[in-house]
């Protein structure tokens, strides 16, 4: 049987949730579906699902029942999920059993590299001063916690407490590197709510739990408070072993790794929102590469099964659809991904897909109209013809919140489990990432 791990991220957004529940119902109703947009010699049958004990499993059944019963998009899935599934293929006698390993994981947990890749509290430290230093839009936070944390009689509340509040600054800045990136996302996947600066770093956490918090500390405060260090130190290893190492771990075993970019929410959200977005998909292709950190992650994880990216340009029915015709959401895709792909190492395929996992629009009778049912003052879920705006060529020089719209709407979906709904790309993504390799990797094109 032919095993391959598949780890699926979203950036902004990204609707994984809504992918790889979609994904997996197309593949256990392969035969209603209608998966397949071309002809292709694919067929799949016997799907199941495989237990996958000991870890948290993605609740394929719960989020799809969520689409076709109650007709609302299924919560997102803020954790790390895995989901394991085998099914048979006809269109080859080599390799016709085939199990797919799919690893879910938030796109904040891409803060945590750093973690991952120094071995020792003290160089997570350094590494993290050197970082905001570097950095205009970080340093002026980051002084401030340098004053705070100067006393040599510094306790571990008193530091957590004031590096805390530079994470809550950094959250409400839309600023990426939240590190420990529990403080933005916990253990539990409930994300942090946008408050005032200072209930937010009274009400987070920023390591495993109360008792359990770090900070980064200069080389100066940990030679004059060899006390405050070395419990630093401890509760900085043990997040690293239980939250942090696991994850990279897999992330780096994985044979192929999907990131979904949500473009229209980047277009609405303003340029800082992108800036910031854009600096985590380069810093999860410094991950993949084994370039992040001076090479280190390479160093610990090898990082060698990795074969295919591929960058996909995810609620493509939020867009109108001259603007899929004439290309331009790819390309704006591209444009903001293609620094994140000359990162990756020569054996790494990569290739760029525009996707609506559940497609729940359609034209409207203007070029920049659509037609669905709007999330926003619509209780009935009535179907109406609403205005989007046109996509830019290229990313602007400069925009603003709001400036761009994009209407969010309703799931279309049918009641009958058997037929999975409408979408547009997802069979182009399953077969680069799942199906259709290279010769020398196990499978030919």
């Amino acid at each position: 049987m032919k095993r391959r791990k598949i780890a699926i991220t979203g950036i902004a957004s990204g609707g994984k949730t809504v992918f790889l529940t979609t994904l997996l119902w197309h593949l256990k109703e392969f035969k209603d579906s209608k998966f397949y947009k071309e002809v292709k010699e694919v067929t799949i049958s016997d799907f199941s699902n495989v237990p996958s004990h000991g870890n948290k499993e993605f609740r394929f059944y719960k989020h799809r029942d969520s689409l076709a019963k109650g007709r609302k998009w299924p919560e997102k899935t803020n954790d790390i999920h895995r989901f394991r599934c085998e099914f048979s293929r006809g269109d080859r006698k080599l390799f016709k059993k085939q199990q797919l390993n799919f690893l879910d994981f938030p796109g904040e947990r891409i803060a945590d590299a750093a973690i991952a890749a120094c071995a020792s509290f003290d160089n997570w430290s350094d590494h993290m001063f050197d970082y905001f230093n570097d950095r205009a839009d970080y340093s002026e936070a980051a002084c401030q916690f340098l004053r705070e944390v100067e006393s040599t009689d510094l306790s571990t509340d008193e530091a957590t407490r004031a590096y805390r509040r530079v994470l809550a600054r950094f959250v409400l800045d839309y600023k990426p590197l939240i590190s420990p990136s529990v403080f933005l996302l916990d253990e539990e996947g409930d994300k942090a709510t946008y408050q005032s600066l200072e209930d937010l770093a009274e009400e987070r956490i920023c390591g495993l739990d109360e008792q359990s918090q770090f900070a980064p500390l200069p080389e100066s405060v940990r030679k004059a408070n060899k006390k405050l260090a070395k419990e630093m130190r401890r509760h900085y290893q043990r997040y690293r072993k239980k939250l942090v190492i696991p994850l990279f771990r897999e992330v780096a075993n994985s044979d192929s790794l999907i990131v979904l970019v949500d473009i229209p929410s980047l277009l609405v959200g303003g340029v800082e929102r992108y800036n910031d977005n854009r600096q985590i998909v380069l810093d999860l292709a410094e991950v993949v590469a084994g370039t992040a950190i001076g090479g280190r992650l390479k160093q610990m994880f090898g990082l060698d099964s990795l074969r295919r990216v591929a960058f996909v340009a995810a609620k493509a029915d939020r867009v109108a659809s001259n603007d899929l015709k004439n290309g331009r959401l790819r390309s704006l895709l591209k444009q903001m991904t293609e620094r994140a792909e000359d990162r990756l190492p020569r054996k790494v395929e990569s290739d760029w897909f525009i996707c609506s996992a559940c497609h729940s629009t359609r034209p409207g009778n203007a070029e920049d109209t659509l037609i669905g049912a709007p999330l926003s003052d619509n209780p009935d879920r009535l179907e109406k013809e609403f205005p989007v705006s046109p996509l830019p060529e290229s990313w602007p020089g400069d925009w603003g919140f709001q400036d761009y719209q994009f209407p969010e709407v309703h799931p279309k979906t049918a009641r009958n489990l058997q037929q999975p709904p409408e979408h547009r790309g997802l069979d182009k993504v399953f077969d680069f990432v799942a199906l259709r390799w290279r010769k020398g990797y196990g499978y030919q094109t």
